[in-house]
C-alpha cells in the first residue's frame, strides 16, 4: 500500500464514480456528470477540443495536467465509454496526489496508473 493512499478514500471514490457514470449523454462540448466529493466530473467531446484547444488531449484530464481543465473537475473524452470508471478513477488519484501532496504531474501519473491498473483487475 502507497503512504499516499486513503484506502476508505479510495474505496468510496470508485463507489462514487461508478455511480456518476452510469449516465452517457450526447455532447456538443461538456455535459455534468455530477460531483464526486470535491471535484465534478464531465464528459466531453474530444472532437471539439481536438480541433479548438489541445490536440493532445485524449481520454481525460484534470487541472494538474491540462490547465484549460477548471479547477475542481475532471473531464472524460465522450468515447470512451467502456472504461468511464477507470478513466474517471485514474484522473481523481491524480488530481488528488497533485494537489494534497504537491506531487509533479509524472509521478502522480505513475501512481494513478498503478491503481488504475489494480482497480481494473477487480
Amino acid at each position: 500500500m502507497n503512504i499516499y493512499y486513503n484506502q476508505e478514500y479510495i474505496d468510496k471514490l470508485k463507489e462514487q464514480i461508478e455511480e456518476a457514470i452510469k449516465t452517457y449523454a450526447d455532447a456538443e462540448f461538456k455535459v455534468s456528470l455530477g460531483k464526486v466529493g470535491e471535484l465534478e466530473l464531465f464528459l466531453v467531446n474530444e472532437s471539439f477540443i481536438d480541433k479548438h484547444i489541445e490536440q493532445e488531449f485524449c481520454e481525460g484530464g484534470n487541472n494538474g495536467r491540462w490547465k484549460f481543465v477548471p479547477e475542481g473537475e475532471i473531464w472524460l473524452d465522450i468515447s470512451q465509454a467502456h472504461d468511464y470508471k477507470y478513466i474517471g478513477f485514474h484522473e481523481a488519484i491524480e488530481y488528488y496526489l497533485m494537489t494534497k501532496f504537491n506531487l509533479e504531474y509524472e509521478e502522480a501519473h505513475k501512481l494513478a496508473s498503478e491503481e488504475e491498473h489494480k482497480y481494473r483487475q477487480e
